[in-house]
């Protein structure tokens, strides 16, 4: 990093090294500058999915995994991706898709990898997919120098024929700064709204992001998106504050009442209570929050959580432990609720273990599926549940096509998994 910032300063802002050391303050403002000017290179090299000639990729060759997202088209295919490579600045998106709901799954067919033989490797490190009303399928990836350039970016593709046996991807545009992990919600009047979370600048944290203290005048907080046009476009229609700087991961739920309530992630005490958890409401269709606070009869650790509309009018919500209770990133369990999230039912359990990041979709016939990572560097696996509401209720499946334990994916090029299977 010290090498990168010398070369940066002095290719991009010609600073004369050897007329003299400059003051501690003003070589920061160089180095900001020339990190700014590299971190560019994240906007004018535009992500690229790729689908053939993949076998580099092979799970065969793979060493991590950390969950992202989860659709299924109308056809029934199952669309799955993660992140691979590592939670680091050589971070890549890969997937696979099922035809036989989740029962079997393809080895690595679509990869966005901005280590694509520039000198300078952009990271695609956070991201999802979401089947809208019209039945096309929209891939959202960020795109970051090294591991988080203070900025990133929030980028957009979509596929018109995801069922077919190669289906085909518009190329990606930029829609703003920062995030995007949890899928956009259509609302009442049929709007289309997301939530885009733009981390710290790590300014103060030496050992934090890749360009510590980059892009300091960007807002860093949640910017809700929404769009009236089925996607055309998506314009900015209002923001929120959380506490904090780090991955906040802020999800949307429209309320019984037409209010929007956001839910983030956190890493905030309030009092002597680390919450992990918080959200934030809006009665004016998102354009303005009242202050975030912490949910009702619900705290959680500082990790990725799933809460939702289903179709039955009740709210699902994926989290770790009780709903109460912060209890590490141990049983990854799914919980209902017919209170608008007053109070929470049932409790089946997802992952004893170390399973966490779950993202979640529900089928037309009602199954619910969540996906989630399992040992991200060890046992590197995504594994897939489906399961009813009834089957969250009763602590178990009770339902004829509930199934838990369903593999999408090992990497079995980890030092554990080697050892593991003795390869």
């Amino acid at each position: 990093m010290k090498s990168l910032s010398l070369i940066a300063a002095v290719l991009f802002c010609g600073c004369a090294v050897a007329d003299g050391i400059p003051a501690p303050e003003e070589a920061r403002r160089i180095e900001r500058e020339a990190f700014e000017k590299f971190a560019d290179l994240a906007v004018k090299l535009p992500p690229v999915i790729r689908m053939a000639n993949l076998a580099d990729y092979s799970t065969n060759k793979l060493d991590f995994a950390l969950n992202n997202g989860l659709a299924m088209t109308r056809g029934g295919r199952i669309w799955a991706n993660w992140i691979a490579g590592g939670d680091s600045s050589s971070s890549f998106t890969a997937g696979s898709w099922s035809d036989d709901d989740g029962e079997t799954w393809t080895d690595v067919n679509f990869v966005i990898d901005g280590h694509d033989g520039t000198i300078a490797g952009r990271t695609n490190i956070i991201g999802t997919y979401w089947l809208d009303p019209d039945g096309i399928l929209h891939c959202f990836t960020d795109q970051s120098m090294m591991h988080y350039d203070g900025r990133a970016g929030v980028w957009e593709a979509v596929c018109r024929n995801p069922d077919d046996a190669k289906p085909a991807w518009s190329c990606f545009r930029r829609i703003g700064d920062g995030h995007v992990i949890n899928k956009p919600i259509v609302v009442k009047d049929g709007a289309w709204m997301m939530a885009a979370y733009n981390n710290g600048t790590w300014a103060d944290k030496r050992d934090k992001g890749s360009f510590p203290g980059a892009f300091a005048h960007l807002a860093r907080t949640v910017t809700v998106y929404a769009s009236t046009d089925n996607g055309k476009s998506w314009l900015v229609r209002g923001k929120v504050k959380f506490p904090g700087w780090d991955w906040q991961e802020p999800q949307l739920v429209e309320l019984r009442d037409g209010s929007l309530r956001m839910f983030a992630r956190v890493n905030e005490k309030i009092g002597d209570e680390r919450v992990g958890m918080m959200c934030a409401d809006s009665t004016d269709g998102g354009r303005t929050w009242c202050a975030p606070v912490k949910p009702q009869g619900l705290m959680h650790v500082n990790s990725r959580f799933q809460i939702q509309r289903l179709k039955s009018g009740n709210l699902l919500l994926v989290k770790h432990g009780a709903p109460d209770r912060n209890e590490g990133r141990n049983r990854l369990t799914a919980y209902l609720s017919d209170d608008d999230g007053k109070t929470w039912k049932g409790g089946l359990v997802l992952s004893e273990g170390v399973g966490s990041y779950p993202d979640a979709f529900q089928a037309p016939d009602g199954l619910i599926y969540v996906s989630h990572d399992n040992g991200r560097p060890n046992e590197a696996e995504i594994w897939l549940h489906r399961f009813m509401e009834e089957d969250v209720l009763a602590g178990k499946i009770v339902s004829p096509r509930g199934k838990m334990n369903l593999l999408v994916s090992r990497a079995m090029a980890s030092a554990f998994n080697k050892k593991r299977f003795g390869k």
